[in-house]
This record gives structure tokens, sequence and C-alpha cells, in this order.
């Protein structure tokens, strides 16, 4: 598991040097501002996974169940980034309903991110003794999801 540690914390970086050039970048810049937090988000959630499989805590483990949620903001902002390189058009707060996937997902698991100390090591233990908590019902709306976004932006 060390070399995947590894491996995760070196494209985290890899990612974050890679957002910051975007987001400078003036040409198409609405496009290139989605794409820097789309690979920020990336960056963060292999940061997170990393720092989590390295050190097995609980509390990494509660910052590990958020950043899996993190893959319902991928299809959305990939088909807001292309919109962006097409129309020339960036963010606005109207596209917010385009997070709505990623609200509905964290709302269905807030109580696994509000636990107490004790639950939260106990799920983590269970976690790592290789009892997962997540299953299809995270699946199949994560594939159904994305999949539309991406034909959407396609």
């Amino acid at each position: 598991m060390t070399l995947w540690i590894f491996l995760y914390f070196a494209a985290a970086l890899q990612a974050a040097s890679l957002a910051l050039a975007l987001w400078r970048r003036p040409a198409n810049r609405e496009a290139n501002r989605l794409l820097a937090v789309w690979v920020a988000l990336a960056g963060l959630d292999l940061a997170v996974k990393a720092a989590y499989w390295h050190t097995l805590e609980p509390e990494w483990f509660r910052a590990y169940r958020f950043v899996a949620l993190l893959p319902f903001l991928y299809g959305s902002l990939f088909y807001l980034y292309v919109r962006a390189l097409t129309e020339v058009r960036g963010f606005r707060l109207r596209d917010g309903v385009h997070l709505r996937g990623f609200g509905v997902m964290l709302a269905l698991n807030a109580h696994v991110l509000t636990m107490n100390g004790p639950q939260l090591q106990a799920l983590s233990a269970r976690w790592v003794a290789g009892e997962k908590t997540i299953g299809w019902w995270f699946d199949v709306p994560l594939f159904g999801y994305s999949l539309s976004y991406v034909a959407a932006a396609l």
C-alpha cells in the first residue's frame, strides 16, 4: 500500500500545480477556471485518500468519505467545462443546479460525516478490514448521474 500512497500524494501535488497554472492562464479564462476547479478537486481527492491510508486515523476517514462524494461533481463539471469551451460561457449562479447530485449524496451520507468518535472509529476499522459500506446504492446513481452529464456534454 505504501507505493499507492506515494503515487496518490505525487499526483495530488501535480494536480495542485496544474490547477494553479490553469487558473492563471488568460486564454479561455472561463473554461480554464472550470477545469482548474475540476483538477483541484481531483487532487484533493487523491491527497485525502493518501493521508487516510497512510495514517488510518478515524478523523481522516471522515474526510475520506467526503471526498468519495466528489465524483458526483466530475460529470457536471465536465459538462460545464465543455459548455464554457463551446459557448464561451463561464460558471453562473444558476449553474448551481448542476451541483445537486453532489448535494443529494452529501445529504444521504451526512450521518457518516457527523458521527461521533467511537462510531467513526468502528466504521473506519470495518473499512480497513475490507467490509465496504458503500455498494450498489452509491455506484448506480454515480454512474447514471455522471454518464448523463458526459452524454449531454458530447
